[in-house]
């Protein structure tokens, strides 16, 4: 009906800060948690899941220190069954630092076996016939974000501020992604409502206490 809205919630203010407090990681790790057990029945074990976003900063190829791979961490320790990126800038160097979870000797054993395994796919944009074309390759951008999303049928979560996720998705395409997974804005991507559902910044909720 007219008043009814998705089940789900949006996030901001997590990736700026989750590197410095393990709490509000946890506290975001929680809610994805808690929002698809109650809201969906779901649970992460076997699920698949879209990542938006492995950088540390959004649009850069460099993954050190990103937040992202603490995510990626907790959803294998969950047994999560595959999880689809789209991130074509960070994928060489996310898959170097998967070979060196693989073999570190910090982690966990049973941890760096579910590294070994085929965990993830990365959903790449395909090229335009004209590089110049801009307006394709956005397009063509879309279209695998939109893939990607697809595929996360337990959830999908935005995890780095990817300037075509910021710039081309519309609240359009995210009521349209959210009918049947909840999508969590780990860094507040979206400024604006989407649907009618209220994002909570976590930064409001410690400034609080």
């Amino acid at each position: 009906g007219k008043g009814s809205r998705p089940s789900t919630f949006y996030f901001s203010g997590v990736a700026d800060v989750i590197k410095t407090f393990s709490a509000q990681r946890e506290f975001f790790e929680y809610l994805i948690e808690d929002t698809l057990a109650k809201k969906f029945n779901r649970k992460i074990r076997d699920g698949k899941f879209a990542l938006l976003g492995v950088a540390y900063k959004g649009g850069t190829g460099s993954v050190l220190a990103s937040p992202s791979l603490e995510l990626v961490k907790w959803l294998l320790e969950e047994r999560v069954g595959k999880i689809y990126i789209y991130d074509p800038y960070a994928k060489e160097e996310f898959e170097k630092w998967v070979e060196r979870m693989k073999k570190d000797p910090t982690i966990d054993e049973d941890l760096r076996a579910q590294f070994s395994s085929a965990f993830y796919e990365f959903v790449d944009p395909k090229l335009p016939q004209d590089p110049n074309d801009e307006a394709e390759l956005n397009r063509l951008k879309l279209e695998a974000i939109s893939e990607t999303m697809a595929q996360g049928t337990a959830a999908a979560i935005i995890a780095a501020d990817l300037p075509e996720v910021r710039d081309l998705l519309t609240p359009i395409d995210i009521a349209r992604a959210i009918k049947s997974r909840p999508v969590f804005d780990g860094c507040g991507v979206f400024g604006h409502q989407v649907d009618g559902s209220e994002r909570i910044s976590l930064r409001e909720v410690y400034d609080a206490g």
